[in-house]
């Protein structure tokens, strides 16, 4: 009826929800792009396995240093990151010095960026997760060469 209120209900929220971004549903293609073109990952432009690659998503919480919310991630150099994450391709969590930045990506609002080098997982469809503050994303795939 209008003018009443509900019952309330509970609600929870949480600091993080990793989420990769994936193109196609049906593959599970995520949004993964070659750090030194900027060209999406694909069949037809495989990953190579010590190359970094660009791993876009949501839901990695807070940054450091801080910024206001709805606000553009500074493209001054200024990176935004955020709290520690891991991620894991192919099944190889990779170690701390293989993800040399996880935080906003420059320019944009509320879009994550994870840069992290391939390990030796070739394959046409190779699962990538990332964690962050315990919670595992989505797995999206991409294509490994050697």
């Amino acid at each position: 009826v209008r003018g009443t209120n509900s019952a309330p209900l509970p609600l929870s929220v949480a600091s993080t929800s990793p989420g990769i971004f994936v193109l196609d549903p049906n593959s599970g293609q995520g949004a993964i792009l070659h750090a030194s073109t900027y060209a999406l990952v694909s069949a037809a432009n495989p990953a190579r396995v010590g190359e970094v690659v660009l791993i876009y998503c949501t839901g990695l919480g807070a940054v450091n240093p801080p910024l206001a919310s709805g606000t553009p991630a500074p493209t001054n150099g200024t990176l935004e990151n955020a709290s520690p994450v891991t991620v894991s391709i192919g099944g190889s969590t990779l170690p701390s010095a293989a993800v040399p930045f996880a935080g906003l990506a420059p320019g944009f609002v509320g879009l994550y960026q994870v840069n992290a080098v391939v390990p030796n997982t070739p394959g046409s469809s190779v699962p990538v997760i990332i964690t962050a503050g315990g919670v595992a994303s989505n797995t999206a795939t991409m294509q490994v060469a050697n």
